[in-house]
């Protein structure tokens, strides 16, 4: 404000019922198009510290996607996907086993979107055993149609 005071927030979700996460790159984010947008760090997935759950994780590593090409793709797809809102876990299958869950971690990606302007977007989670976003809080999002699930796990570099 006038009197340098700053607040630091951090976007959880829109309230209702579901709302296009398009809104949310360009309301929130200043994201209009794929050129807002940097690179893409994909991580893997660490919902099993098991000795299994790490190894799996060290295997797969951190990716960092400069593919204009790519890029370009994984935005035509979370601009178009549909926010459900949040406590949705009921709707995503991630891979939750109370045998493990290192399935989940091979087919699972957190990633860091590093856009133009400066700022992250660091909430975007994908599974590729139900072919889905989602965040923390069980925000969740629909499901891939399968032509865009196959190039996001292309991308992603997640195996079959």
């Amino acid at each position: 404000d006038e009197n340098n005071v700053y607040e630091l927030w951090k976007f959880e979700s829109f309230e209702g019922d579901e709302y296009p996460y398009s809104d949310v790159l360009e309301l929130i984010y200043g994201v209009s198009s794929e050129d807002d947008i940097v690179s893409v760090i994909s991580m893997p997935a660490n919902m099993d510290n098991t000795d299994e759950g790490i190894r799996a994780q060290e295997e797969i590593g951190r990716l960092e996607i400069t593919n204009r090409d790519d890029i370009s793709e994984l935005y035509q797809v979370i601009s178009n996907m549909t926010c459900y809102g949040n406590d949705n876990w009921d709707m995503i299958d991630y891979g939750a086993s109370d045998t493990g869950m290192v399935e989940g971690i091979r087919k699972g990606r957190y990633l860091i979107i590093e856009l133009a302007n400066g700022n992250i977007i660091d909430g975007l989670k994908y599974t590729g055993i139900s072919g889905m976003f989602y965040e923390f809080s069980g925000i969740a999002y629909n499901k891939l149609d399968d032509a865009s699930k196959e190039n996001v796990e292309r991308i992603l570099e997640i195996d079959k």
